[in-house]
């Protein structure tokens, strides 16, 4: 199978787990959490990755300056916060985003929720550290 076809099967039985639809089949697809929260997901155009990732800060650019820049990279080497996760800064939605990646050829059903949900925790304790 695939590293798309492998994802692809992942999220439908993930979707089905809980009672929604999610379609990979026309790129990256958004999935709101109970909470409020855009959650992206997209596979990488190799096929090979699927790509998490969610906004930590909206209108960055306009709240950020080059030093608080610099302090966000620092971020990333927080291995105990950021937990394989790292901030990336989206231009297209001026957005600081947490970002990780789960690879196809491991992907499975128990292996995305779990990672999922730790990305879900993760994104709570980075913006509770340093966003707030």
């Amino acid at each position: 199978m695939s590293g798309h076809a492998n994802i692809d099967l992942v999220i439908q039985q993930y979707s089905k787990s809980i009672g929604i639809t999610i379609s990979l089949a026309e790129g990256a697809n958004t999935l709101t959490t109970a909470d409020g929260r855009e959650v992206w997901l997209e596979v990488s155009s190799t096929g090979d990755l699927l790509l998490v990732h969610s906004e930590v800060m909206e209108r960055a650019s306009h709240r950020l300056n080059a030093d608080d820049m610099l302090q966000f990279l620092e971020v990333n080497a927080d291995i105990e916060t950021m937990k394989g996760a790292w901030l990336s800064f989206h231009e297209g939605t001026d957005s600081l985003r947490l970002c990780t990646v789960l690879p196809s050829d491991i992907i499975t059903l128990n292996y995305f929720t779990t990672r999922f949900e730790a990305f879900l925790q993760t994104q709570l304790d980075v913006t509770k550290k340093y966003i707030i």
